[in-house]
């Protein structure tokens, strides 16, 4: 019995040491013919080069280097409020870049490539990245943080923000149910403004929306400009010999209206070695209806004898105001 015990052991010995020296002499070949036949599941590359954008329609978003192979990526947002962090679920993009909301301080994000057809493993989730927004500092990101705490929807572009005595005047775009709306919004300061970064550094205090209409996308402003034809203040400021250029602008009208739009803008105005900024809405009525065809409504608004202009708010901007503005005319200068 003892016998035939040793004689299993030298066996077994004999069966590792044989398979060892196998596999380090032919270990190579074997290890490409299991792959062959059996082919493991390769993974994706790790996302590299997160950071983070404005667009030049104003909108933020995450952008990352494309990694080949993948045909969609995973998303995780994290946002930093009162004092912890809280992460969305993962969200999945087929594009290499994120559009998110500026409604927290610090919004940190996570990426992972994926393929969807299960060729290959998704890849491991990328290194966290955080974009601080420094509130101290007059920026489109700190402005958009701000004009985001007044409504409970989806910020998408802030188009200008004006101070008119005790009252801050925002023109915005937000999404909501569905719908993507312009909204002009009040918001109220007992003790008066001094300037915009003190409203920016303080929890906003009660907001009205004074009106909210359907966006469209024409650059109306531009149009307008060409007629070289206005009414109101911006009338006064071209007879005085000022040269307009548009640094944000938007339109929007009532629903299904194809004779009223409400044309949003801050225009940079240049005469000699003199700037002046202006934001301004001016209500264009056509005289007769436009269907909502781009070409056929814009040629009426470049047009003086096809439209009416009411100028319903005109803002000569100072102080911190003209820094937002300057900050919104590079990103209008991407495009």
């Amino acid at each position: 019995m003892k016998s035939k015990v040793v004689k299993g052991v030298i066996t077994l010995v004999s069966v590792v040491l044989v398979v060892a020296v196998c596999y380090i002499l032919f270990g190579g070949y074997i290890a490409d013919y299991l792959e062959k036949f059996f082919p493991s599941q390769d993974k994706l590359p790790t996302v590299t080069g997160v950071t983070h954008n404005v667009d030049s329609n104003g909108r933020f978003c995450f952008s990352w280097n494309t990694v080949e192979g993948a045909n969609r990526y995973g998303v995780i947002i994290g946002k930093y409020e009162d004092g912890e962090w809280q992460q969305d679920s993962p969200k999945a993009v087929e594009e290499n870049k994120y559009y998110y909301s500026a409604d927290a301080e610090k919004i940190s994000v996570k990426v992972q490539a994926q393929d969807s057809t299960g060729e290959k493993a998704n890849s491991d989730w990328s290194d966290e990245y955080i974009h601080e927004i420094p509130l101290q500092e007059i920026t489109y990101d700190s402005a958009s943080l701000f004009v985001s705490s007044m409504l409970p929807y989806k910020l998408l572009k802030v188009v200008n923000i004006s101070i008119d005595g005790n009252v801050v005047k925002t023109n915005a775009i937000f999404e909501s149910n569905n719908k993507v709306e312009m909204y002009e919004l009040y918001t109220y300061y007992e003790d008066g403004i001094t300037s915009l970064q003190d409203c920016i550094q303080n929890k906003v205090p009660f907001t009205s929306i004074r009106s909210h209409y359907e966006v469209v996308d024409y650059n109306s402003a531009d149009y307008l400009l060409q007629s070289n034809s206005f009414i109101g203040q911006m009338e006064e400021y071209r007879q005085q010999g000022y040269t307009f250029e548009v640094i944000s602008q938007h339109t929007a009208r009532a629903e299904n209206d194809n004779v009223v739009y409400n044309i949003y803008a801050t225009y940079k105005l240049t005469k000699g070695n003199e700037v002046k900024y202006l934001n301004n809405k001016m209500v264009v009525v056509l005289n007769e209806e436009s269907p909502n065809e781009i070409e056929n409504y814009t040629k009426k608004v470049a047009n003086p004898n096809a439209r009416v202009l009411y100028e319903e708010f005109c803002h000569e901007l100072e102080g911190d105001e003209i820094t937002l503005a300057q900050e919104m005319e590079k990103l209008y200068k991407q495009q």
